[in-house]
């Protein structure tokens, strides 16, 4: 295990990057990084079917895992991009409004089988070294919230 020492909490993206940008231009960089936050329970063989995933869908550049709440709940880690439309029924939450905008409504029902989704939590992702040499490394003009959304938005734009 490596440290790297910062001198300074510029955030997530910014201690993200930091680790990961120097492997960026090595000979034989990782074939996938994986964010994780430090307060998180992996369970065994966890990580082996995120990599898995990864191998047998080559086109995906950004994979998560599910999350639970202490009851062994699913707990939501699948969202849509917000938008006018989620802003208004986040507003507004009235019942037949509501059911009318539900396309849009950002957090996504979770589901056992995998799915594609607009972004996910920056708690736990696996993201294919690709991409940053696509679209780069995270913003770090974010300091906490909303830099994997930013993230995960410039990396659909690339495709």
């Amino acid at each position: 295990m490596t440290f790297l020492p910062s001198s300074r909490n510029g955030g997530y993206a910014y201690g993200n990057n930091l680790a990961i940008r120097p492997t960026l231009p090595a000979d034989n960089p990782p074939s996938y990084y994986l964010l994780l936050n430090p307060d998180t329970q992996v369970r065994p063989g966890a990580l082996k079917a995120l990599v898995d995933f990864m191998e047998q869908h080559p086109t995906v550049g950004i994979a998560g895992s599910s999350f639970e709440n202490k009851e062994g709940q699913l707990w939501a880690n699948a969202f849509r991009f917000p938008s006018v439309w989620s802003e208004l029924d986040g507003g507004l939450r009235l019942g037949i409004v509501s059911k009318l905008l539900s396309k849009w409504v950002v957090t996504q029902p979770m589901t056992e089988q995998a799915q594609a989704v607009d972004w996910l939590s920056g708690a736990s992702m696996m993201i294919r070294w690709q991409v940053f040499e696509t679209i780069g490394l995270m913003d770090e003009g974010y300091f906490l919230y909303y830099e994997e959304t930013d993230f995960c938005l410039q990396a659909k734009r690339a495709g």
